[in-house]
């Protein structure tokens, strides 16, 4: 999670080869809100020895231990906001996921993983106490409608002037007859309605057997202003679905600096440094044995040749002197195996990959001049940042003079069923600073408007 462009073809291509296929197990989870949990223990009277509750427990001492020392406070009233938070976000990620499998004819059916938090893990559309996570009967409601729209796009957080694919279909379990239906499809956004179709859909006799049609596909360029926007589908006549509402993130092309900036580039790919080029960054290459002392340097991957100690060493004495580095790729900075890290603290730390799948992770963003003109102050939204949520987590690292994004998983299946770590964090060294990194900035770069704009601010304000 989120979803690649693999993952969501493979859930709408299963059984277009064969015979219908069952799908036997999927779902989205959320954060365990392991400190509401503990204190309805405590509100049942239960034993504190109880080894439910004791976990639990456990769980929520670590993670409102790690939540204070990353800084979070600004963000939430209370650290259980955030899992609040991921709870409601839960029902509006299921919605999705229900529009990729309810689109797919050959899917004869579908088991929803899971009905309840069962072994302390954030799986279920119940808590532990039975009771339903925020808008989730809003969204099995619509998720299980007999006749439901299924709204698909390729990209939920496109440019403005740049194509992307849209497509409508309908899920029909033996609801709708056969005839003709009058259709109408909207884009609305800042600016109101930008775009609509309208068009007479048929059902026929064949049609009425399938599990779901295609209705509309399109190739669009949306030219309006930057914004939220919302897909909407209506069946004028003679037919009321469920569903029918996309929300999308229209972004301007990130413009050219004003004034340039000079980075020196260590182990950063091509499409990378060109993209920085057009955007008015004089980029130049960081020799490792110079002795000049850079302003700023962006580090991608430069390897892990055992015989660079003295390079990492001369960058690290550079900083001291009040340069300032950024670190693009987690593996660059932490080598292959995610522990052979470069950094000059004792507490060097590691890069430790977690899957975020079904159990998942949520990466909390604060405000910074990294994220100028982006949506921070809380949980990173997967629609907006979509392949940017890092894989990678640093662990049992030095603190950050500032943790700028930090990961927080309660309900998770790990020993003790909480990790917590950095995935931005800013170091003071000497006169200089270190930024580490574990966001996929870099892979998505003029593919997510996320990526561009975050590589800028970060050249532009270290």
């Amino acid at each position: 999670m989120p979803h690649d462009d693999y993952a969501i073809r493979l859930i709408r291509t299963l059984g277009h080869s064969g015979k219908p296929v069952f799908l036997s197990e999927y779902g989205i989870g959320s954060q365990v809100d392991a400190i509401r949990v503990t204190k309805r223990f405590q509100q049942a009277g239960a034993s504190p020895k109880l080894e439910d509750a004791a976990l639990y427990r456990a769980m929520a001492d670590a993670y409102t231990t790690d939540w204070n020392r990353f800084g979070m406070n600004q963000l939430y009233a209370f650290p259980e906001d955030m899992l609040e938070e991921s709870q409601r976000l839960n029902a509006e990620r299921r919605i999705r996921g229900f529009d990729w499998i309810r689109a797919n004819p050959r899917l004869c059916g579908y088991n929803l993983t899971g009905t309840v938090d069962q072994v302390m893990a954030g799986e279920g559309l119940w808590t532990t106490w039975r009771e339903l996570k925020p808008g989730m009967m809003d969204a099995l409601t619509d998720g299980w409608a007999p006749l439901r729209w299924c709204l698909i796009v390729n990209r939920t957080h496109v440019y403005r002037g740049r194509p992307f694919l849209f497509e409508l279909h309908l899920a029909n379990e033996g609801v709708l007859a056969p005839g003709i239906y009058p259709v109408k499809i909207r884009l609305s956004g800042p600016e109101g309605v930008v775009w609509e179709r309208s068009f007479d859909w048929e059902m026929t006799d064949a049609g009425a057997e399938a599990f779901a049609l295609p209705v509309w596909q399109e190739e669009m360029v949306v030219h309006g202003a930057p914004g939220a926007y919302q897909f909407t589908a209506a069946m004028e006549r003679g037919g009321s679905p469920a569903g029918g509402k996309l929300a999308l993130t229209l972004s301007e092309e990130v413009a050219p600096l004003t004034d340039p900036v000079v980075v020196s580039l260590w182990g950063v790919d091509r499409k990378a440094e060109d993209w920085l080029r057009s955007r008015n960054v004089d980029c130049r290459s960081y020799d490792p044995g110079a002795t000049d002392i850079p302003d700023i340097v962006l580090v991608g991957d430069p390897g892990d040749d055992p015989s660079w100690e003295r390079h990492w060493e001369r960058l690290f004495s550079f900083v001291r002197k009040g340069t300032r580095v950024a670190f693009l790729e987690p593996l660059g900075l932490f080598g292959a195996d995610g522990t052979s890290s470069k950094l000059p603290f004792e507490h060097k730390g590691k890069a430790v990959r977690y899957a975020n799948t079904l159990y998942h992770k949520e990466d909390v963003a604060k405000p910074h001049a990294f994220f100028d003109g982006m949506p921070t102050g809380g949980i990173m939204s997967w629609d907006y940042y979509d392949q940017i949520i890092p894989e990678y987590v640093l662990e049992d690292m030095e603190q950050p003079d500032e943790t700028v994004v930090a990961s927080f998983a309660v309900g998770y299946p790990c020993p003790g069923g909480y990790f917590g770590g950095i995935v931005l964090g800013d170091y003071r060294l000497g006169e200089g600073r270190i930024i580490v990194n574990a966001l996929k900035i870099t892979d998505n770069i003029d593919k997510n408007p996320a990526a561009d704009r975050l590589l800028l601010n970060m050249a532009r304000s270290l």
